[in-house]
C-alpha cells in the first residue's frame, strides 16, 4: 500500500510553503492511481459517496473529492480487496509553485521588497565577452551559453517544446510567432498569462530574431504553453501533471518547467518518469532556497538545473545538490513580459529555460530521445574550476560545443 500524507509531511518539517488539499467546503481532493494497463473504477469510486473529477492519462489516475471525514479512508483503499488496482493515493494540494522565485525577483524598473519600493538597475551586458557579435538583442545569458554561434546550423526549428508555467503572453511580437498551441488545464481555453513568469520563461527558450527586443536560446522553436498556475503562483498538484500529460499528449521533445515545492509525490514523480519514457526531455528549475534541491527537479527523470552570475559563479539563491545536471545563467535575465514588454528578473526559473533552449537545438542536430540530449548537453558542458559538482553538476554548457558528429557518435553508443 502506497500513500502520502503530504499534510503531516509539510507539518513535520516546518515547510514554509503554504499548502492545502482542502476545499471551502470541508472535501478534500485526492489523486488516485491505477496500476498501468488497469481500468479506472469510477463507479466503484462514486459507490463510496465520492466525485470523481479529471483523469490524467500520463499516470492513468483520477481526482477524486471526498468528504473531509472520509479522507483517511480513502488513503487507506490502495491495494484494497475493493480497490485492488489502485496504486497511490495522495493528497492534490494546492501551493504556491514559484513563492520562492517571487523572493528573487529583479526588475529593470522597480521591485516591491520588504513592503518598500527600490530601484535595481539591471547592468548592460557586452556579450563579445561570451562568445558572441556585439547586438543588443542578445541577453547575456543566451549569449554566455554559446546560442548564436550555432544560429547558422541550429534555431530549433521544427523542434516542439513545451512551457509547463503560468501561460504566456498571446500577443507578445516576440513570441507570437512561435507560438503553435496553449492550453489552461483549469477551465479548457487558451494559456493567457496573468502573471508573466511563464512569458518570461518562453522568451529565454524561443524569443524570435527580429532585430528588436530579445532573442531566445532557439529562435525558432515551436512553443506549446501549458497554463498550470494561476495569476498569484498557485495550483494544484493535479493541475500539475495535466499540464504534463497535455504537453507529451502533443508530442513535444522538450519540456521545461520552472516551478517546484519542497512536497515530495509520487504522482509527480511518476508524470516526469513517464514523460521520459515517452520521449520527453524535462529540464526543471532546481529551486531558490539555497538549499536542498526541489520537486520535480530532484526526480531522476528530471534535469535539474541550478542558476550562475555574470562573474561565473553559483547564484546564492540557488538551491543545489547532487541531483543537478548543469549550471545555467539566473542573474539579471532580461526576457519578454507582460503586455508585449520586456522584464530582467534572477531565480533557477530563469537558467532553466536556458537548457531547455540548448536541449532543443540538440534535438534539431540530431540527438534522439531524453538519453541522447543529455549525452549530448554533458559533452558540450565545461565545469567551473573550484566549484563543487552540487552547485554545477557537469557545468555550464556550450552551444558551440554541442556538435552532429559527438551526437552521433553517442547516439549509435546506445
Amino acid at each position: 500500500m502506497r500513500k502520502l500524507n503530504i499534510l503531516a509531511l509539510a507539518a513535520m518539517f516546518g515547510f514554509g510553503f503554504c499548502v492545502s488539499a482542502i476545499a471551502g467546503d470541508g472535501t478534500v481532493r485526492k489523486i488516485v492511481v491505477y496500476k498501468k494497463g488497469s481500468q479506472i473504477d469510477s463507479k466503484k469510486l462514486t459507490a463510496e459517496g465520492w466525485e470523481v473529477g479529471r483523469k490524467l492519462k500520463i499516470i492513468n489516475a483520477v481526482v477524486i473529492t471526498v468528504p473531509e471525514q472520509d479522507s483517511k479512508k480513502a488513503d487507506r483503499m490502495a491495494g484494497t480487496k475493493d480497490h485492488g488496482d489502485v496504486l497511490i493515493v495522495e493528497n492534490d494540494f494546492y501551493t504556491n509553485w514559484l513563492k520562492a522565485d517571487a523572493a528573487a525577483t529583479l526588475s529593470n524598473t522597480s521591485v516591491k521588497l520588504a513592503e518598500s519600493e527600490i530601484e535595481i538597475p539591471v547592468p548592460d551586458m557586452n556579450v563579445a565577452a561570451y562568445g558572441a557579435d556585439l547586438d543588443p538583442e542578445i541577453p547575456w545569458g543566451v549569449a554566455k551559453v554559446g546560442a548564436p554561434l550555432v544560429w547558422k546550423k541550429w534555431t530549433g526549428k521544427g523542434v516542439k517544446v513545451a512551457v509547463v508555467d503560468t501561460g504566456v503572453d498571446l500577443k507578445h511580437p516576440d513570441l507570437a510567432p512561435n507560438i503553435v498551441k496553449t492550453y489552461n488545464v483549469t477551465n479548457g481555453g487558451e494559456g493567457q498569462d496573468d502573471q508573466g513568469h511563464g512569458t518570461h520563461v518562453s522568451g529565454t527558450i524561443a524569443a524570435v530574431r527580429d532585430g528588436k527586443g530579445v532573442v531566445g536560446v532557439a529562435p525558432e522553436a515551436s512553443l506549446y504553453v501549458a497554463k498550470v498556475l494561476g495569476a498569484n503562483g498557485s495550483g494544484s498538484l493535479s493541475d500539475v501533471v495535466a499540464g504534463i500529460d497535455w504537453a507529451v499528449q502533443q508530442g513535444v521533445a522538450v519540456m521545461n518547467m520552472s516551478l517546484g515545492s519542497p512536497y515530495p509525490s509520487e504522482s509527480l514523480e511518476l508524470a516526469v518518469k513517464n514523460a521520459k519514457e515517452a520521449g520527453v526531455t524535462v529540464v526543471c528549475a532546481a529551486g531558490n532556497d539555497s538549499g536542498p534541491v526541489g520537486y520535480p527537479a530532484a526526480y531522476a527523470g528530471a534535469i535539474a538545473i541550478s542558476a550562475g552570475d555574470e562573474n561565473g559563479g553559483m547564484a546564492s539563491f540557488s538551491s543545489h545538490g547532487p541531483q543537478v545536471a548543469f549550471i545555467a545563467p539566473g542573474v539579471n535575465i532580461n526576457s519578454t513580459y507582460l503586455g508585449g514588454g520586456y522584464k530582467a528578473l534572477r531565480g533557477t526559473s530563469m537558467a532553466s529555460p536556458h537548457v531547455a533552449g540548448l536541449a532543443v537545438l540538440a534535438v534539431q542536430g540530431g540527438a534522439v530521445g531524453p538519453d541522447a540530449v543529455l549525452k549530448a548537453l554533458k559533452g558540450a558542458a565545461k565545469p567551473t574550476p573550484g566549484m563543487e559538482s552540487d552547485n554545477q553538476g557537469n557545468g555550464m554548457i556550450n552551444a558551440g560545443d554541442i556538435t552532429v558528429k559527438k551526437m552521433n557518435k553517442q547516439l549509435s553508443a546506445q
